[in-house]
């Protein structure tokens, strides 16, 4: 019997399989079937479901694999971001802000977003580690949100998108530890 996940996964890509996430997931259901008949609870079935579909690989100092990361469901590369700073018992003023910042940066990092890649480069380049590099960007993001939500006639999307860009290429690491200091 074909694993419905190998079916749709040639369906759409063409290949064995779409991606590693679906890999582990084929091994997971091919191998151990029947293995966990019966969950201690369904918060345990709903955990078991979450750790299939939700390697914890995520480390904000290592590029994903942009093909990976972006197959990723939204919330799925939230929660990978908010584990990585709760295993590292790193505590945060709102985890759910801070992780979903890091999902914006990573998503525009992969989809190879160019002034982002430019900076994240020229950051890394002046000492700044990849996490580092991260959350300078999402700050620049966050302050431009700011703006944009006490502007009280919005702009248009290429406004709004180039100011972004413009404060990202403007970031370097020297200001950005300054503001650290601060």
């Amino acid at each position: 019997m074909a694993c419905w996940l190998c079916v749709s996964s040639q369906l759409r890509s063409g290949t064995n399989m779409a991606c590693s996430t679906a890999r582990r997931l084929h091994f997971v259901l091919t191998q151990n079937r029947g293995a966990v008949k019966n969950p201690v609870s369904s918060d345990a079935r709903r955990q078991t479901r979450l750790d299939l579909l939700m390697p914890t690989f995520y480390d904000p100092n290592t590029k994903p694999d942009p093909a990976d990361w972006l197959v990723l469901d939204e919330q799925v590369r939230i929660t990978q971001a908010a584990t990585y700073h709760k295993k590292r018992g790193i505590r945060l003023p709102n985890k759910n802000a801070h992780a979903t910042f890091h999902a914006i940066i990573e998503n525009q990092i992969a989809s190879n977003d160019a002034p982002v890649v430019r900076s994240m480069d020229r950051l890394k380049a002046q000492g700044l580690d990849r996490h580092d590099c991260i959350h300078a960007i999402a700050w620049v993001l966050s302050q431009h949100l700011f703006e944009q939500m006490k502007a009280e006639v919005p702009d248009g999307p290429e406004v709004v998108n180039s100011r972004y860009y413009a404060g990202v290429e403007r970031l370097n690491a020297k200001d950005w530890l300054g503001l650290q200091s601060e």
